[in-house]
């Protein structure tokens, strides 16, 4: 180790530099922001975005979501019809079938029973079965003569 020149001329200079130890400022981590839940009303109105727009697996996630987040009469048969109609369009019969009866028995008084049962029509003449597909269209036809209003 060498030795420095000024401390040889003059030995009452210090050995070494003292320094002062400052710990640094603890630095707060952000603190995420969560995302907030949608309501299931509104995740009725992105199913059926969705559904216009032909991406049936989104509005299948959507109605799914509405249909388990909320415990509103009202929302839970919109989100069994949107199902029905997206299995209807996504060629899954049976699925549509089961889920258009249930909205249309769990639900009696919804809104949404004419649509229901008008699709419940649609998957009778997709599965070729003309019976069914007549007795579900007067059933149809029987729910918007009572007056009920009929939602497009």
């Amino acid at each position: 180790m060498g030795c420095r020149f000024d401390r040889l001329l003059n030995p009452a200079l210090p050995t070494f530099t003292p320094t002062v130890n400052v710990p640094p400022t603890p630095t707060i981590p952000p603190t995420p922001t969560p995302i907030p839940t949608p309501e299931p009303g509104v995740r009725i109105k992105s199913g059926d975005m969705a559904f216009f727009n032909g991406d049936w697996d989104l509005a299948l996630r959507e109605y799914a979501q509405a249909l388990e987040n909320t415990t509103e009469n009202e929302v839970k048969s919109a989100a069994l019809l949107g199902l029905g109609r997206t299995y209807l369009k996504n060629n899954q019969l049976n699925a549509a079938l089961e889920t258009l009866n249930t909205g249309i028995l769990t639900y009696p008084d919804s809104p949404h029973r004419a649509l229901m049962f008008f699709a419940l029509a649609q998957t009778h003449e997709a599965l070729n079965q003309p019976l069914e597909d007549q007795c579900v269209s007067k059933l149809f036809r029987s729910q918007v003569r009572v007056g009920r209003p009929l939602y497009i």
